[in-house]
């Protein structure tokens, strides 16, 4: 049940961030960096040998875990639902490393994975940056 706990509370997190923010996934509840926390948690990484390619694939990680939580409860409507909130964070997450192509396709397959299990469960996805406020079922590409 923790195991559980903590996954809703990780994407819960990840649903949070906004553009150019960066989280950090070393402990087993991931956290928001401040801006005044990145120079010091740069320094950290730094020193500790961690790499954004680390935290993509803890994030994967994260999902991946989520994803078989799903096929194997009777009712995953909670973890669809927390799965379908954290796309939009997801989609800030690419700004935070814009310049890094690797990462953001990294991100980007995250993303479709994600949009594929909700499609899967009939979940539908909302992306404001696409379509406004508008409900959008992810099984229909969008317009981008």
């Amino acid at each position: 049940m923790e195991s559980r706990r903590n996954l809703l509370i990780n994407l819960k997190v990840l649903s949070k961030l906004r553009p150019h923010q960066r989280i950090d996934t070393t402990a087993t509840l991931f956290r928001i960096c401040s801006p005044t926390q990145s120079l010091w948690l740069s320094l950290t990484r730094w020193w500790s040998g961690a790499r954004r390619s680390v935290d993509i694939a803890r994030i994967q990680t994260l999902y991946e875990k989520a994803i078989t939580e799903v096929t194997h409860t009777d009712d995953a409507t909670v973890i669809l639902n927390a799965m379908r909130d954290s796309i939009v964070g997801l989609e800030h997450f690419k700004t935070t490393y814009e310049g890094d192509s690797t990462s953001v396709a990294n991100i980007e397959y995250i993303i479709d994975v994600v949009s594929a299990t909700l499609r899967r469960y009939g979940t539908v996805y909302t992306n404001p940056t696409i379509i406004g406020h508008v409900a959008q079922d992810v099984s229909q590409p969008s317009s981008d």
